[in-house]
């Protein structure tokens, strides 16, 4: 029992270590590498760069030559089009379109999938606001649904459910041919927003069907969309184009759902990976502009498309050799010491799971950071308890590294070594 419970405290000191001291040792490392951020010019036919390091913005094109900030702006009207209004400087045309803002603004989405938003904590409750508020406008409703067997409306004020209200919107879904349980949902719970476009589910089939609220009563639209078992997660949209009714993320690929019929269109993301990528899309009259980039890789990918999502230009950017060295002798370093590091992350919105995830250096390193750890396991041992350590105690060193030897350092060994009772007489 003593064994199970050093052993437990340990584990748990090596958790919190993990944890805690690679960020600390990492401060030491300076990490002043350089961002970038792509877009494209039409007029210019040409990619426009946005480099910022330690605080500081520069622009240039893709000939290296450098832009100044109004220069810029003047290259990438869509996306700067609210600075240029109140310049006046908003151009006549743009490669040949008449340049309207009504329809730059209608047409001017803006989307950032992260990675940390298919892993936020799932509560099974979910907001379906009246679409149809009419002067009102949009306002947050006293309720909100869960799916078990059934969908159940639970007022939030008594925490009670309104039978009568999931009875009716549970006739309306099995009407439609919905498959309990539900294996997605998608709502916005927000009401700043021009519209609400309800809510989006995918039944235990993967079929998707769409729900809106419409002055109280349920409206349900079973669509001829069925998603593969993989798929991680689905988004209602409320674009102003009303273009797309929802974004939905595979482990390989993301999709948009069209506004017609529900249609899922791949985006043409080459090796994007969204539990790993971020993504970046923009959206302008003329295109579509799509970005994704891996944390702390220093490659970005750009892809280009026309308004159909066919690829027009693709562009892989790559940080300088500088800043990939200084990254390599972090990982180096960072390797040898720390066989690996958990990862947690609490912040208003999102609350990661725990990811142990190593620091990207070669194996040998780590391997040679270990048997460091061990050896210096086995002299404190000598030194400081006059023996050898027992061989759980070089196995648990074995596959935690440093953390381990730290932990046994101060909490002692796992197998104490017991007096014995017999070896010296009792005192009276």
């Amino acid at each position: 029992m003593m064994l199970i419970s050093r052993l437990a405290l340990a584990i748990l000191s090596v958790l919190a270590l993990a944890r805690l001291l690679p960020g600390y040792v990492g401060q030491v490392f300076p990490r002043d590498y350089e961002t970038v951020l792509i877009a494209y010019s039409a007029d210019q036919e040409g990619l426009i760069f946005k480099h910022y390091r330690s605080g500081n913005w520069s622009y240039s094109d893709e000939r290296g030559n450098p832009l100044s900030e109004d220069e810029m702006r003047a290259a990438l009207p869509f996306a700067h089009i609210h600075e240029l209004e109140r310049l006046g400087k908003l151009p006549a045309e743009v490669a040949g379109w008449r340049f309207d803002p009504e329809a730059a603004a209608r047409h001017g989405t803006r989307m950032r999938l992260m990675p940390r938003q298919l892993d936020k904590p799932d509560f099974s409750l979910y907001t379906l606001m009246e679409s149809m508020p009419g002067a009102k406008g949009l306002q947050t409703p006293p309720d909100m649904f869960r799916m078990t067997d059934r969908i159940e409306f639970i007022d939030a004020a008594s925490n009670r459910i309104d039978e009568t209200k999931s009875q009716r919107y549970s006739q309306a879904l099995a009407e439609a041919g919905f498959t309990h349980p539900a294996r997605l949902v998608g709502d916005n719970a927000s009401t700043q927003k021009a519209y609400d476009n309800g809510a989006l589910l995918v039944d235990a089939e993967g079929r998707v069907f769409h729900l809106w609220r419409v002055h109280g009563e349920p409206r349900v639209m079973r669509t001829d969309t069925v998603l593969p078992p993989s798929a991680l997660a689905i988004r209602v949209l409320q674009l102003p184009s009303r273009e797309y009714h929802g974004i939905v993320t595979l482990p390989d690929r993301v999709l948009l759902l069209d506004w017609a019929n529900h249609a899922a269109h791949r985006l043409p993301l080459d090796g994007h990976e969204p539990s790993a990528e971020s993504l970046a899309v923009e959206e302008t009259p003329l295109h579509w502009e799509f970005s994704h980039t891996g944390h702390e890789t220093g490659i970005r990918q750009f892809v280009l498309t026309d308004r159909q999502f066919e690829p027009l230009l693709r562009h892989t950017w790559h940080e300088g050799d500088a800043d990939a060295g200084k990254r390599a002798i972090r990982a180096t370093v960072m390797g040898f010491l720390f066989p690996f590091r958990l990862e947690f992350q609490i912040d208003e919105r999102t609350q990661r799971k725990p990811y142990f995830n190593t620091f990207g250096a070669p194996w040998w390193v780590t391997l040679a950071g270990i048997a460091s750890a061990l050896c210096a396991h086995i002299l404190w041992c000598r030194r400081r308890h006059d023996r050898r350590p027992h061989a759980l105690e070089l196995l648990f060193v074995l596959l935690t590294g440093c953390f381990g030897a730290i932990t046994l350092a101060v909490q002692g060994p796992l197998m104490p070594r017991h007096q014995d009772m017999t070896s010296a007489p009792l005192q009276p």
